[in-house]
């Protein structure tokens, strides 16, 4: 009897001591287990983040190689007609190569394309060689001035007795109108 006396409470501690354990162990191994989750999941974020960084870096450096590029482009073709401003330069430009501007006008493109156009319509006159070097440096930039038409007339100045080259001239400056959104 007392043998199974000893028995029976070797076997009830081993149940108690085995429910009390999966009951104290069993919280531990869950969060054991969803931290090891946790874990690996971290990992492939941490590893996902470092290789975004990585491209975030490249375009970086494409973007500072484009940067000199996207300025020139916005020079090229402003976001905006800035008239005044191509007005200005072809003045300064005429004034430089003793062109004697007789009559400016301009019009806006009115139609939905991008870029946009400016024309200009210009009368002057000067001398051939005046005339040839002014058509160089309005064409050339700083900004796109396409020469659509061009009209030249020989006159003989009778003060003078040099010959005058009457210049008429119609010419595009593009520009492109930015979004709202932009």
């Amino acid at each position: 009897m007392k043998k199974d006396y000893d028995y029976l409470n070797i076997t009830l501690s081993i149940i108690t001591i085995s429910i009390l354990g999966a009951f104290a162990l069993r919280p531990t191994l869950v969060t054991a287990l969803k931290m090891r989750k946790d874990i690996n999941e971290y990992e492939e974020l941490r590893n996902k983040m470092r290789n975004k960084l990585l491209k975030l870096g490249e375009i970086q450096t494409l973007l500072d190689k484009s940067k000199s590029d996207l300025l020139l482009l916005n020079e090229l073709i402003p976001d905006y007609p800035n008239e005044e401003k191509l007005l200005k330069t072809i003045n300064d430009k005429a004034l430089l190569n003793n062109v004697n501007v007789t009559s400016v006008d301009y019009e806006f493109d009115k139609t939905d394309t991008n870029p946009k156009s400016l024309t200009v319509h210009m009368s002057a006159n000067s001398g051939y060689k005046s005339i040839i070097k002014f058509i160089k440096e309005i064409s050339s930039g700083p900004r796109i001035f396409e020469i659509t038409n061009i009209e030249l007339t020989e006159e003989k100045d009778t003060k003078t007795n040099n010959y005058i080259i009457n210049m008429e001239l119609t010419g595009k400056a593009y520009y492109s109108l930015k979004n709202e959104d932009d």
